[in-house]
């Protein structure tokens, strides 16, 4: 449940990382910042989370390269679904970064330590969304 103070523990984030070992430690470091964090394997998991969770979802960190689908396709159908909705593409291929037009408050290069995942996080969470509509402001906001 989200209250109204910034804490880490009333957020939570929906993880999705094909590699094991990138995915449980980067969900340890979510985890020991007091974020609440669902992992998930590929974008089918995710959206299996997603659809039942979807509005209580703060964060999406997804891998750019992802099987079957890209994290950019699934961040885009997940804001379209939640447009108060944070994400943050992680890659380990920086020209996919240009290629497909993220910008630098988006995305995070691999391998990153722990201060710059959190600071990232961090960061989005008080961003606007980028639905123009006022009524989307007040429902992001909490109004």
């Amino acid at each position: 449940m989200r209250s109204g103070n910034s804490s880490a523990a009333a957020e939570t984030i929906v993880l999705v990382e094909d590699e094991t070992f990138v995915r449980e430690v980067t969900q340890e470091i979510l985890r020991s910042a007091g974020y609440r964090v669902w992992p998930a394997k590929n974008a089918a998991a995710a959206e299996a989370i997603f659809d039942e969770h979807g509005w209580e979802i703060d964060v999406l960190v997804t891998d750019i390269i992802l099987p079957g689908e890209t994290g950019r396709v699934l961040g885009a159908r997940m804001q379209q679904r939640n447009p108060c909705l944070k994400t943050l593409y992680i890659s380990g291929y920086p020209e996919q970064i240009h290629e497909l037009e993220i910008s630098g408050e988006e995305c995070l290069a691999k391998p990153f330590t722990s201060d710059v995942l959190l600071r990232k996080v961090r960061e989005g969470r008080h961003e606007t969304p980028r639905v123009g509509e006022d009524s989307m402001l007040e429902v992001c906001a909490g109004a």
